[in-house]
């Protein structure tokens, strides 16, 4: 099936709306649905009954990699284990496992690395990312709007009689450049005007992209209308082709459904505001934590002497009793720092203040931070920091 790029070059008379987000994959013959609840596949949750994970074990790595990480953990439970990913193959990681339950450490491990845990066909549990989109996000406040009312359209579509829907979707032209579908009279008057804001907003982002377009906007009941619709990996994108005499447009979007549908259908944002929502998301777990996790009022004295995160981390978990995950703490910089009477949160905020670094080549400062999870387990990592006045 050729791409909707490639259709977009046979197509030498449409209007691009060049954004997209995403959907599973829904086959043709199927009418697509627009209810949330139907949009989202089925959550497979392949560690929730599977009671070998119920085994507790203990293990202390100031500093591995995820293959070695599940290699040992195989090792200590029979229970093949692998991760399928260059990146996270080569990740270091940190962590202090005092008899926890293998299900709790493999799923902290996932949701520290935006991974999912899979079972292949030979029983293997395979750590694999979690699809990232963002490329495919909008690029503006403009396109979200298309996005948005893209999902207010699917909804009404839904609502359409099964032949209504059908003859939408017909296609006959072999070509591709006169679409079939119905009659833009024939729609619900309520379709009609959300077409109507769909491809105002599409013009004015072709307009703003320099490629201006004289379509009559204000004859679209001579139209015909037809919903063109391609599955992608996790993603199903819409294109709905309006054809007038001699003329054509059209309007695409893409609907994702993942737990974040709200965050793609927002223009994708700067650097900073990024870092900022994992900074917002980062506060709120030790807001979590503080009404909730009784040890951060133990006090503890500690006295690290030229250590780096990954002994300081180490240190620490086994001083405080804590499990923890660390992401990437293979920081060489060593530092010193003594703690006396001091209570956990304090040595927490104090010990990952002293370590920081700015990434190669800019101006981007990293700094290590702690989190906490609600299975009890402490995660730490380097985000990071918007200096002040950053954009």
């Amino acid at each position: 099936m050729p791409t909707t790029l490639q259709r977009y070059c046979l197509a030498t008379l449409c209007l691009l709306s060049l954004a997209a987000p995403r959907l599973q994959a829904q086959s043709r013959e199927t009418p697509p649905s627009s209810s949330a609840e139907e949009q989202k596949p089925a959550s497979k949750d392949v560690l929730a009954h599977d009671a070998r994970l119920k085994v507790k074990v203990s293990l202390r790595r100031k500093l591995t990699t995820l293959p070695e990480a599940l290699d040992t953990l195989s090792a200590m439970t029979k229970i093949k284990m692998k991760v399928e990913d260059k990146e996270l193959e080569t990740s270091p990681l940190g962590l202090s496992f005092q008899s926890a339950p293998l299900r709790t450490i493999l799923r902290e491990i996932a949701a520290l690395y935006n991974a999912q845990w899979q079972r292949d066909p030979d029983n293997y549990l395979t750590l694999r990312p979690l699809p990232e989109y963002d490329f495919l996000r909008p690029k503006n406040e403009t396109q979200a709007e298309i996005y948005r009312k893209g999902r207010e359209f699917m909804s009404q579509f839904a609502r359409l009689s099964e032949t209504f829907q059908n003859d939408m979707q017909n296609r006959h032209d072999p070509n591709f450049y006169a679409p079939e579908g119905v009659a833009f009279s024939d729609c619900p008057p309520a379709m009609q005007g959300l077409l109507g804001e769909m491809l105002a907003a599409s013009l004015q982002d072709q307009q703003a992209a320099g490629m201006p377009s004289d379509f009559p906007q204000d004859k679209l009941n001579d139209t015909r209308v037809r919903l063109d619709v391609t599955p992608q990996n996790g993603a199903t994108e819409y294109l709905i082709m309006l054809a007038a005499p001699r003329q054509g447009a059209c309007i695409s979007f893409t609907i994702f459904h993942d737990a974040r549908e709200d965050y793609h259908v927002v223009p994708l944002a700067t650097f900073s505001a990024d870092i900022a929502r994992l900074v917002t998301a980062n506060a709120r777990s030790q807001q979590q934590a503080l009404q909730r996790e009784p040890r951060l009022k133990n006090r503890l004295s500690l006295k690290l002497q030229n250590v780096t995160i990954a002994q300081a981390l180490q240190i620490l978990a086994v001083k405080a009793g804590l499990d923890m995950l660390a992401k990437r703490p293979d920081l060489a910089a060593t530092k010193s720092l003594t703690l006396v009477n001091v209570s956990l949160k304090e040595a927490l905020d104090r010990l990952c203040a002293q370590y920081e670094f700015r990434a190669l080549h800019t101006d981007i400062r990293y700094q290590c931070t702690w989190g906490w999870q609600e299975s009890g387990v402490f995660t730490f990592l380097f985000m990071p920091v918007i200096e002040a006045g950053a954009q």
